[in-house]
């Protein structure tokens, strides 16, 4: 049994718990900004935290041996450098996407998740190991209410449905068929609940690889826009190619921002 340590209060956060709880025997805590009665009343022990204040973090994190995030940007970097601090023996940074290995040097989604993984490569260094969750987009992107109905990317300003890709209801689609080279583009996609599962079964791993790889399907973008037509009664999407993702697509510096959510080509 280990202590568990789960940074935010997000739908993805709460399935996590949720499955810790349910089919471990680990303890756990959530850390979060703010009180949350709604968590407390599950029984579940969350810890106001101030992601600014080193020694609060380090405070909350006596004994923890894994830290599984949900948090990004400077809030992430403090909390990385906290669980340095207080020997904490592995770190699972927010990232439940793409591959990072497919980035470019420079990129505007970024949201401080390179300097993450970078902290995380010098820490591993002195002992504490780390593991990315690659897992593609979330299907929960095109069911109803999108990622915003689950928690989940609230901040993204894409969570809601229809913000992304498709709007199922609308029959509309602004989308990379294909990209310049007359490819057909692919999303990998896997559920909130089974990243949550997968998370959850890693903790029993005697060791973690940089990178866990989880994958529920593999679909051309085309594919998806059939299946939402035949949900539809055979109706059919107004399709408008986004021709600036295509064309990113098709250089290799750019790809990955694509590929942060999913898309590509092989």
């Amino acid at each position: 049994m280990i202590k568990v340590a789960i940074a935010g209060t997000n739908g993805l956060a709460q399935l996590i718990s949720y499955y810790i709880a349910t089919n471990t025997s680990h303890q756990f805590i959530i850390l979060s900004r703010h009180s949350n009665a709604g968590l407390t009343a599950k029984g579940w022990q969350v810890l106001p935290v101030n992601y600014n204040n080193p020694a609060d973090l380090q405070y909350k994190l006596a004994g923890v041996d894994t830290v599984i995030s949900t948090v990004s940007g400077q809030a992430q970097l403090n909390l990385i450098d906290a669980a340095a601090a207080m020997q904490v023996r592995r770190f699972m940074p927010s990232e439940f996407e793409g591959t990072p290995a497919a980035r470019p040097f420079s990129d505007p989604l970024d949201a401080g998740r390179s300097a993450a993984l970078a902290q995380l490569q010098q820490y591993a260094q002195q002992g504490m190991s780390y593991s990315v969750m690659t897992c593609g987009l979330f299907y929960e992107r095109f069911g109803p209410g999108g990622m915003a109905a689950a928690q989940i990317g609230l901040s993204s300003g894409i969570a809601g449905e229809g913000q992304f890709m498709m709007d199922f209801k609308g029959l509309r689609a602004q989308i990379p068929l294909f990209n310049s080279l007359g490819e057909e583009v692919y999303v990998c996609m896997t559920s909130a609940q089974d990243v949550a599962r997968y998370v959850v079964a890693a903790l029993d791993l005697p060791s973690w690889p940089t990178e866990l790889r989880l994958l529920g399907d593999r679909l051309s973008v085309g594919e998806i826009v059939q299946v939402g037509e035949q949900l539809w009664g055979g109706g059919y999407f107004l399709c408008r190619p986004f021709s600036l993702l295509i064309s990113a697509l098709s250089r290799p510096g750019f790809r990955s921002c694509a590929l942060r959510y999913g898309l590509t080509t092989r």
